[in-house]
């Protein structure tokens, strides 16, 4: 009778110590396609942003609640790359923002630009903020 090796004798395949006991396949990383929900970007007194707009600026089709009777006009709203967090968002522009921009910026050249803006507390004369607007890099 001839001589078995021990992997013979008892069925079980030889442990090889250059191959991991338990495999791991690479984690799931999608591709994104589209934003359908973007998060909000509303900036308050006093804040500043530093921003890139990536779409025109347009009148929003999102209906906006009455205050004390009076239907509040939809605002302006584009979508936006805030620069600090790296996140797309939705920004309001108000009225005076929008002006101020659309003044400088004909036939929205605006468009793939960076901009730091700065909302200013409102002065006692007018009962709206004014914004500081600077053109940056990105």
């Amino acid at each position: 009778m001839s001589k078995k090796s021990d992997t013979q004798k008892t069925n079980e395949v030889p442990f090889d110590e250059n191959v991991p006991e338990v495999f791991s396949p690479a984690p799931f990383v999608p591709k994104i396609k589209r934003h359908v929900t973007l998060p909000l970007l509303s900036l308050k007194d006093g804040q500043v942003a530093y921003i890139q707009i990536k779409s025109k600026i347009e009148i929003s089709s999102k209906k906006i609640e009455q205050k004390e009777g009076k239907a509040k006009e939809p605002p302006f709203m584009a979508q936006v790359f805030n620069l600090e967090t790296g996140e797309l968002c939705e920004m309001i522009f108000n009225t005076v923002l929008y002006k101020n921009i659309f003044e400088q910026y004909k036939d929205h050249t605006y468009v793939e630009k960076g901009f730091m803006i700065l909302r200013r507390m409102p002065d006692g004369k007018r009962g709206y903020a004014l914004f500081d607007i600077t053109e940056i890099e990105v």
